[in-house]
């Protein structure tokens, strides 16, 4: 298939594993320049990057926290210094606390949506003036709620409340 991504530039959030990985993987086998950003999963960043560019692809990888604004605009920048510009972004970085709702606090919330939302945000913001027409796009793709919904415990619990139905 070909999507006419040969040549352009894409920053992956969340990219060093699960739907990340595999968008980063999809973004590349289309001919497009990947920047792969990770957390704190360096070396899962790094593996994919080698195999991109082992089957012929750019990739590089930048750490950022994406609930930092300061972090992400530095990660954007050093994408648009290092490959040239910057064509597409894909918000995927996401947090997801496994643990019952009562079970946490404001704080793990806090955390959550400053991943979820706030990183998303912040990556457009930074991303914005660099996506100049034609051929740019921004999207979002949630791997956290599924993530979590995996979690065995999650799914052998019984649902508990008066709201609950059998």
């Amino acid at each position: 298939m070909d999507l006419g991504l040969t040549g352009k530039i894409a920053v992956v959030t969340g990219g060093a594993s699960g739907v990340g990985r595999e968008i980063a993987l999809s973004l590349a086998a289309e001919g497009a320049n990947v920047a792969v950003n990770y957390r704190s999963s360096g070396k899962d960043a790094e593996i994919l990057a080698d195999e991109i560019v082992a089957k012929g692809g750019k990739a590089k990888t930048y750490k950022a926290d994406v609930s930092d604004f300061a972090a992400v605009k530095a990660m954007v920048d050093g994408v648009v210094n290092d490959f040239g510009g910057l064509n597409i972004l894909i918000n995927n970085a996401g947090l997801a606390i496994r643990q019952r709702f009562l079970e946490t606090k404001p704080e793990d919330w806090h955390r959550q949506i400053d991943a979820c939302l706030y990183g998303a945000i912040h990556c457009c913001h930074a991303a914005a003036p660099h996506l100049t027409p034609p051929g740019t796009a921004a999207s979002s793709a949630s791997s956290a709620i599924p993530r979590a919904w995996a979690n065995p415990a999650w799914r052998s619990s019984p649902p508990r409340g008066p709201a609950s139905s059998p």
